[in-house]
């Protein structure tokens, strides 16, 4: 009997501390139940392919809500990344990727100086790194298109084929590092839990001697490297640049920090629910894809998911 309420017990606790995974075994077992064969390998392969690029941009974003703060230039960054790198990649393939990720690093510098030092607002300062991401972008790839090198995309969307489907290795092990990496950043780093410190009271934090100023500025500065190299990931997936083609991931990224558990007041959350959540919006666009449901709708379910989210975790908090 102890050992059964012990085991008990421990599937509550689990439950609990990664519920966003038992949401998305329900997305996909209500979703086989009106589409057929919705449960598959093939569907599998491309909810890892789109997911890849989230799960970077939402490691981003989830460090800045984590801090108190937010980044609304993810998009525009992902934009700016594929206008870059459809334009050089015909030079030379290693400065289309170096050029991409120092513009990343520059506009999260930006990001992270104009909260730091100016004291502006993350809102406000993220919000005119989007504008000035955006319209470089523009300036860049007026319109979609470029090239992006063949033996580049084959690296980064190499597939080998399991059971008869062409399974993306090279995005399930994109997606896998960046699990990863971002556990260890915030769950078994210093540096992560001075990110935690920082959102959870900045006035203890800093009494305690956390850099304050520095720890914003690394965030927002991985912020923008991580949703470069997200872009050099769309780049290879649409084979062209296109200067709107991540301004989807500004309000996907925030609805999946927030969904994974992270309040958008930040001070806690895990980064491997976050991915989690990523893996349900992507199933989300996946379903409504495959019903042939209008785009539209796509935008406002989303925008209604996150009203939502947003009202029950600030309710919680104030509890």
């Amino acid at each position: 009997m102890a050992e059964y309420k012990i085991q008990l017990e421990t599937v509550k606790h689990l439950l609990s501390e990664y519920y966003i995974y038992a949401i998305l075994v329900l997305f996909w077992i209500a979703a086989a139940g009106f589409i057929p064969g919705f449960i598959s390998l093939y569907n599998i392969a491309t909810l890892i392919i789109v997911c890849a690029p989230l799960a970077l941009v939402s490691l981003g974003q989830n460090m800045s809500i984590i801090t108190g703060g937010i980044d609304l230039s993810v998009g525009a960054v992902v934009s700016l990344a594929t206008a870059i790198a459809s334009n050089l990649m015909e030079i030379n393939v290693g400065l289309a990727i170096l050029v991409v990720i120092l513009a990343g690093l520059a506009i999260g510098a930006f990001n992270g100086f104009g909260v730091t030092k100016l004291r502006i607002d993350p809102f406000i300062v993220t919000l005119g790194s989007m504008g000035i991401g955006s319209g470089i972008a523009l300036y860049i790839r007026p319109h979609p298109g470029g090239y992006i090198a063949p033996e580049f995309i084959n690296v980064i969307l190499y597939k080998h084929e399991i059971f008869g489907v062409l399974f993306p290795v090279g995005s399930f092990i994109i997606l896998l590092v960046t699990v990863v990496i971002g556990e260890l950043i915030l769950m078994k780093r210093n540096f992560g839990r001075m990110v935690y410190a920082v959102g959870g009271n900045e006035t203890y934090a800093r009494m305690l001697g956390v850099p304050i100023n520095k720890v914003k500025l690394l965030v927002y500065v991985i912020s923008g490297v991580v949703s470069a190299i997200a872009g050099l990931y769309v780049a290879a997936l649409m084979n062209a640049g296109d200067a709107s083609v991540g301004d989807p991931y500004v309000i996907n990224s925030i609805i999946a920090v927030t969904l994974g558990g992270t309040p958008i007041t930040g001070g806690s959350g895990r980064f491997v629910n976050t991915v989690g959540a990523a893996l349900v919006v992507s199933t989300i666009d996946r379903i409504l894809n495959q019903l042939g449901v209008n785009i539209w709708w796509s935008w406002i379910i989303k925008g209604i998911l996150l009203a939502l989210i947003i009202a029950i975790s600030t309710k919680v908090i104030r509890r």
